[in-house]
């Protein structure tokens, strides 16, 4: 660079790094932002100079040098030391609480009230110490300024920051033990501040777990990356040492180092040097043994034609049972009379097949159930149940059973209300009992 007037350029880029300061940091912490034109008349100059860089639709990001240079002047304010140790001040809470309970022993009334408010003092302090550094650790996770270009610093951090926030909630644990006895448990308006307290804390140590998650999340994402990286390594360092190409091998090679095949989605690829002719020739004897090994023909088979709609095809013809026989004739006869009609009054009058004929009631009323259930679709098109459908009529066994023994089955047309149906079988079913206390 050159000098006129006094005037050095670097003044210049100074200048138009703080007019556009804003857009340099959301450059170094690469948080995305809307490029409008004000903004990208503020960046041109220095995109011009390359210390600023577009990445993606919506990015921009600072130049690799430039985030280090700010990397380091920024480390400085990264680390934050906090207090873990509650004991101090829960020491100064007890001697305050028995100076407390001294006042009230000896009645002086007009010094209890400045003496509470130094414990609740005390107490208040633990929770500030316990608040602050909780979100100080926090704003630090949360955040990357001076540690974007060296990860390692940030382990080391994240690392530092686990070991802080577990002794800050061990040492919360030993607190809160302490001021369950005494003598902060003499007093009952104290015991109240305290339960008060500890409502408040609550929501401080869901921080610090949140803060806690969050650091063991980045250490496991470092770690998987530095493994990724070692394997990395590993193929180039081996493919550094043996850089030529031996077709006869690979298939050793690939043995000898199973890291070759755990290494995902890494793609490696080898070239042999078809100059050498040893190479170029096992090669060729490779591809032709693998087109000698890898040729199949598939056999033809032969297929004879189809014979379904031939004339010599058998005829098969399915029989209909005699349990689904008497159940369409029952179907039948409720549309033919229009009226509901009782499964076993029907079984009882018809004359049953040899098949049917020692079939017990229960039996023939599940036959019927399982038919009408499975809606079988008549030879029109249409479902059984647009003509017919069933009702089950069954008694409670016990007025506090929950349970109901099975009485009748009762086909009706499907246009008969099932109101109609219902009073029906009540009515056969009063009769049948009736008939057997006559008996």
């Amino acid at each position: 660079m050159t000098m006129e007037n006094n005037h050095h350029p670097l003044l210049d880029l100074i200048q138009q790094l703080y007019n556009a300061r804003e857009l340099v940091v959301s450059a170094y912490e690469r948080s995305g932002v809307d490029l409008d034109e004000k903004s990208l008349r503020l960046l041109e100059p220095l995109m011009k100079t390359h210390l600023v860089r577009t990445e993606g639709a919506s990015g921009i990001r600072l130049n690799q040098k430039l985030q280090k240079v700010f990397d380091s002047a920024l480390r400085k304010d990264r680390i934050a030391a906090i207090n873990t140790d509650l004991n101090s001040e829960l020491q100064a809470a007890e001697l305050a609480m028995r100076q407390l309970q001294d006042v009230k022993g000896r009645g002086r009334y007009d010094e209890m009230l400045a003496a509470r408010d130094d414990v609740e003092q005390h107490l208040l302090s633990i929770y500030d110490i316990l608040d602050d550094s909780s979100t100080t650790i926090f704003n630090r996770v949360t955040s990357s300024y001076g540690i974007r270009s060296n990860p390692e610093f940030r382990v080391r951090e994240n690392e530092m920051y686990n070991r802080q926030l577990s002794n800050l909630v061990e040492s919360y644990n030993q607190m809160r033990s302490g001021l369950k006895d005494e003598p902060f448990s003499l007093d009952a308006d104290i015991s109240a501040f305290i339960g008060n307290l500890d409502v408040r804390c609550m929501e401080v140590v869901d921080r610090i777990r949140l803060t806690q998650n969050t650091i063991r999340d980045n250490l496991f994402r470092v770690r998987a990356l530095e493994e990724r990286a070692r394997k990395i390594r590993a193929v180039a360092d081996h493919l550094r040492l043996n850089p030529g190409f031996e077709a006869e091998k690979t298939q050793d090679a690939l043995g000898k180092h199973p890291y070759f095949s755990s290494i995902t989605p890494l793609a490696v690829q080898a070239a042999p040097d078809l100059s050498d002719i040893g190479a170029e020739e096992g090669c060729a004897e490779l591809v032709a043994r693998l087109s000698h090994s890898l040729k199949y023909e598939v056999p033809k088979v032969k297929r004879e034609d189809s014979k379904f709609r031939s004339a010599d095809n058998e005829e098969r013809t399915i029989e209909v049972s005699a349990r689904d026989k008497m159940v369409k004739r029952m179907l039948a006869a409720c549309i033919d009379q229009g009226t509901p009609v009782s499964a076993l009054s029907f079984w009882h009058s018809q004359e049953r097949e040899p098949e049917i004929v020692d079939l017990e009631d229960r039996e023939w009323l599940y036959a019927v159930a399982i038919y009408m259930d499975s809606d079988p679709v008549l030879p029109n098109g249409r479902k059984t149940s647009d003509f017919v459908r069933m009702h089950i009529h069954a008694l409670p066994t016990h007025a506090l059973s929950g349970t109901f023994s099975l009485v009748d089955l009762y086909l009706y047309p499907a246009g008969t209300r099932i109101e109609t149906v219902k009073r029906i079988a009540a009515g056969q079913t009063e009769a049948v009992v009736d008939e057997d206390v006559s008996a």
